[in-house]
Order: structure tokens, then C-alpha cells, then sequence
């Protein structure tokens, strides 16, 4: 048997409560609203750090090769974000040859897609082709079976799905 109501008592306020009172803040006082967070910028070298390898024989066979294999011009932005495997992070040049050579093949020929790759290898601590390759075969089985199970094909796994596929 539904009751219905039948009264509403107001209780007097705490004391506390009652010298609690809204003043607004002075226009001078007010904070500026905060800024959008900003994008973390793409991994890459200085320009004048690429100009300084430019004379290296090992950056310009990792720069031909790069170029081949996405089947256009490096911009310098390209350029100075492929060369930071190179300089930054140690990437031997054949490691650096099979990172590009690997995405191209998965269909990634942006560069954006080859600079997680890499940045991914590099959190595994990956330092040789071998290493890069056992790891993409477990990558593949690990994560796929997954998907195969919930009936997903035709897709990568973005980073999300990962990060929770990893949990289990």
C-alpha cells in the first residue's frame, strides 16, 4: 500500500550555516578561465640538429629508405620526427628500416602512425629488428584472439582497447 506524504517540517539552520553568506568577487579578483590542455607536441629533433646530420651517411640512407617506402617527399617536420629514433632514442638504422617498413605494411604510411609505433617500441625497450619482431608476432596473437573471441575482424585495436585487454 503506497502512503502518501502527509507533511514537510523545515528544520531551523545551524549557526554555522546562517553568517554563511555569497559576496562576489571583484572583477580583479575573478581568474581568467584556464586554457584548452594543449596536444603534446610530435617527438622530434631540432632543425638545426637535422641540419647537423644531414652530412651522416647513416641519416641520409634512413631518410631514402623512409621516403621509398611511403612513396613521397620527407617534409622537414617528417624528417626531423623520423630522425629522432636516430638521435634521441638510439633506434639502430636497420631497427629504424623495419619501424617504417612494418607500418607501411600494416597501411600506416602517416607519420603520425609510425611515430606511436616507434614511441611503443621504445616503451617496451626495444632495440633490435628481432626483438621488434617477436614482439609484433606476440602483439598480433595476444590481442587478436581476443578480438577473434568477440567476433571483431578487420581492425587494429586502438589504444583504449588495449590498455583494458592488457588489464586482463
Amino acid at each position: 500500500k503506497e502512503r502518501e506524504l502527509e507533511k514537510i517540517e523545515l528544520l531551523p539552520l545551524q549557526p554555522s550555516l546562517q553568517k554563511t553568506q555569497y559576496v562576489p568577487a571583484e572583477p580583479s579578483e575573478r581568474k581568467a578561465p584556464e586554457p584548452p590542455e594543449k596536444k603534446t607536441a610530435p617527438a622530434q629533433i631540432s632543425s638545426a640538429r637535422a641540419k647537423e646530420l644531414k652530412d651522416n651517411e647513416d641519416v641520409r640512407q634512413i631518410l631514402f629508405f623512409t621516403e621509398q617506402y611511403i612513396g613521397h617527399p620527407l617534409s622537414a617536420t617528417d624528417m626531423r620526427r623520423i630522425l629522432y629514433f636516430y638521435d634521441v632514442l638510439h633506434f639502430p638504422v636497420d631497427l629504424i628500416d623495419y619501424l617504417v617498413e612494418y607500418c607501411v605494411s600494416r597501411g600506416g604510411r602517416n607519420m603520425n602512425y609510425i611515430e606511436k609505433v616507434g614511441l611503443a617500441w621504445n616503451d617496451e625497450k626495444l632495440t633490435t629488428v628481432q626483438a621488434a619482431k617477436e614482439y609484433s608476432s606476440s602483439w598480433k596473437d595476444r590481442y587478436f584472439a581476443i578480438f577473434r573471441a568477440f567476433g571483431i575482424r578487420n581492425r587494429n585495436p586502438i589504444p583504449d582497447e588495449i590498455k583494458m585487454m592488457d588489464k586482463w
